[in-house]
């Protein structure tokens, strides 16, 4: 789920070089594109659905074929129902964030007005639960992820969790991935890049900045903003589909 930690969390984990924690991932995006090409003119004129296959089958592998690292997190939506048909997902591991929605939507709408928008709070929230956002098909993924995967095969992260015991967090993950213990500083963090890259938030407009993280510690900001209700229903309606 976005602002529940991802970012700082994925700079802690890239301190050791031997982990390569994605920015969000257009995998499953690419995955997606080449399966509606099937419902193309020209591939229903003469469906050769093995030849897909092959590409479909190999898109992860040859994405990060030359990231160097050992183990790579993709950040990513894979879990939603549709992102399950594209893949062997039972022969991966997940991992599963998770915080109040109500938490998350003042979050945004913190950030809009950092950015001295002058969008109105049912404006923000609007555009954050648009179906094909990034907040609801996380949402969807997760519900389904828990749904869908073996149990062996996923942990749950809450950020409150998180935030109280990032140390423990973090053990928590390397346990779950059966890698070796490493020194992570949890008080002087980076923002986040991998190999060479950052994220360019400019683009964003009311969201700028969203993955700028603090870089001195780990804490939880509480919001002095007032939801109606119906935004909170929302929110409340949504959180009681996550059933671990």
């Amino acid at each position: 789920m976005p602002r529940s930690g991802n970012t700082v969390l994925a700079s802690i984990l890239n301190q050791n070089k031997k982990i390569g924690c994605t920015p969000n991932s257009i995998v499953f995006e690419l995955l997606h594109n080449i399966n509606e090409a099937k419902k193309a003119k020209v591939f229903m004129n003469f469906p050769d659905h093995g030849s897909v296959q092959n590409v479909s089958k190999k898109i992860i592998q040859n994405y990060y074929q030359d990231w160097k690292q050992d183990i790579i997190i993709d950040r990513s939506p894979a879990t939603t129902p549709k992102n399950l048909e594209y893949y062997d997902y039972q022969n991966y591991k997940y991992i599963f964030l998770k915080r109040s929605l109500v938490e998350i939507v003042k979050s945004f709408i913190d950030l809009s007005l950092k950015n001295n928008t002058e969008k109105s709070i049912e404006k923000v929230y609007q555009e954050i639960t648009d179906p094909n956002t990034m907040l609801l098909r996380s949402l969807l993924a997760l519900t389904n992820g828990l749904k869908s995967i073996d149990k062996e095969k996923y942990i749950l992260i809450d950020y409150n969790d998180f935030v109280k015991s990032p140390k423990d967090v973090i053990k928590k993950i390397y346990k779950f991935l059966n890698i070796e213990s490493f020194n992570h500083n949890f008080e002087n963090i980076d923002q986040f890049s991998i190999n060479g890259m950052k994220y360019d938030d400019s683009i964003l407009g009311s969201y700028k900045n969203i993955h700028r993280i603090n870089t001195e510690s780990i804490t939880k900001r509480s919001y002095n903003i007032e939801l109606p209700q119906h935004i909170i229903d929302f929110c409340r309606n949504y959180e009681n589909l996550i059933v671990v």
